[in-house]
């Protein structure tokens, strides 16, 4: 009976605001027999109790605090942290010590591993007025070959004559690190038996204090492309 006289009579603007109010309708529910004296004392109580939409606080804009006439970051007062200071090294404060880096000599060791030899050059660093030549090429400090190991004619291309004169080489190198520590720069050239000899004496045990030493490994093979004919290839 009373939906009928609820659908019979217009809701006014408070009413209509109220009864979209979730408590209102679940109370509704609940208690449809609820006389409509009882309905408007509710109404009023949850009119009063819940904000409408237009007077809700509302959250503020964003940066809304910010002020346009603020340059640059923030910055602490006087009683805020002082920057960090640099640490203090414990050789710093000692009188009449100063900190000197040591700079050790680069050395070249050239490997041209041909069909029919293995030379293996070690030249000196950029030390003295007698390092360089008239050409501008480097003195000869060491070398080895497979000759000068004492395999002749075709027995210089092979394996054993590359390892054996890559090892002698490492034995020089050895002494002159005894002496003063050096650095070594390795350049490797050509295809031949002794570039295979090289690479496995270094990661041998015949390597094992000359590897320390070795800053920088450099193919310089020279590679032909267009130029010349070729020659012709050898068939046996």
């Amino acid at each position: 009976m009373f939906a009928a006289i609820f659908r019979s009579c217009r809701p006014s603007s408070s009413l209509a605001t109220a009864l979209k109010n979730p408590i209102l309708a679940a109370r509704y529910h609940r208690e449809p027999q609820t006389d409509l004296n009882a309905l408007s004392d509710l109404v009023g109580e949850l009119t009063t109790t819940v904000p409408s939409s237009s007077s809700s606080t509302l959250p503020p804009p964003p940066f809304s605090g910010f002020n346009s006439k603020d340059s640059g970051p923030p910055t602490a007062d006087a009683t805020g942290y002082a920057p960090p200071s640099p640490p203090v090294s414990q050789y710093g404060s000692r009188a009449g010590i100063e900190t000197v880096i040591a700079v050790k000599p680069i050395w070249r060791l050239h490997c041209k591993s041909t069909r029919n030899n293995t030379i293996a050059t070690l030249a000196g660093p950029n030390e003295g007025p007698d390092i360089w030549k008239e050409d501008g090429k480097r003195r000869t400090t060491f070398w080895f070959s497979g000759g000068s190991c004492g395999f002749k004619k075709a027995n210089r291309a092979s394996y054993e004559a590359g390892y054996q004169c890559v090892v002698r080489m490492f034995k020089k190198i050895e002494q002159i690190n005894e002496v003063k520590p050096i650095q070594l720069e390795i350049y490797v050239k050509g295809f031949g038996q002794g570039r295979e000899a090289l690479r496995n004496a270094m990661l041998a045990a015949e390597g094992m204090k000359v590897r320390p030493l070795v800053v920088s490994v450099t193919d310089r093979t020279p590679i032909k492309i267009g130029g010349t004919r070729a020659k012709k290839t050898r068939r046996l």
